[in-house]
């Protein structure tokens, strides 16, 4: 007698297995690319919601002997926040600084009307003069911020007779008056940031690029209009 029946008994079972461990494993490989790929997803949304920078701005009045003003120096002093899994690259800085310019408000010096901002503040308008106006780009060398880290970028701005002598004309201006009234200078800011995610496909989505976190702190008070840059 044959023992052909016999042996598909046994053959049958082995290639079952065979089947279900192919199928088994696969369904374990796409189990961990899912894991892998929700831990990516999460590092991402992390990165782009969490992500922030913190920017300080020193400016430092310098005068000559006879007491008229030389120049105006700005130190911005920026940290990057990075609380995600992700490696960043920091790619544009902008910052913009005014002036609250009280002659203004008062009715001393009209001159200034087409390029000052003005802001409601307890039903008072006040208006600010443009000073700074400067962007910063870190294509090269690039700027990298570890995850769960922090990089902080130190950049100046100096304003003098030299660069933009109108904007420090109308500054001494602003300064003397208030200065003359037993006041400091008031100085509003603001900052744009933009960072990519490293590693992250870049591609359009819901109004948004993928792997793009983009920051604002503050009110742009003058879109459009220019300052003392670098």
């Amino acid at each position: 007698m044959s023992d052909e029946p016999e042996r598909r008994l046994f053959t049958r079972p082995n290639k079952r297995r065979a089947v279900w461990a192919i199928i088994i494993a696969i369904f374990l490989i796409s189990l961990a690319f899912s894991v892998l790929a929700a831990q990516n997803y999460t590092e991402v949304a992390k990165a782009k919601s969490l992500t922030f920078v913190v920017a300080e701005a020193d400016p430092v009045l310098t005068f000559a002997n006879n007491g008229s003003l030389e120049s105006v120096n700005m130190t911005l002093d920026f940290t990057a926040v990075n609380p995600s899994g992700k490696e960043l690259r920091l790619w544009v800085l902008t910052y913009k600084g005014w002036v609250r310019d009280l002659p203004l408000e008062e009715g001393i010096d009209n001159s200034r009307w087409m390029v000052d901002g003005n802001l409601y503040s307890d039903g008072t308008e006040k208006r600010y003069y443009p000073i700074f106006a400067a962007p910063f780009s870190f294509d090269n060398p690039s700027i990298l911020i570890p995850p769960n880290s922090n990089v902080t970028v130190t950049k100046s701005i100096i304003l003098n007779t030299t660069n933009y002598p109108d904007i420090l004309a109308n500054f001494w201006e602003i300064w003397n008056y208030t200065d003359a009234i037993g006041l400091e200078l008031e100085w509003m800011h603001y900052t744009s940031t933009i960072l990519f995610i490293q590693d992250v496909p870049q591609f359009s989505g819901a109004d948004q690029i993928a792997n793009t976190i983009k920051i604002y702190d503050g009110i742009d008070i003058t879109p459009g209009v220019g300052g003392a840059h670098p």
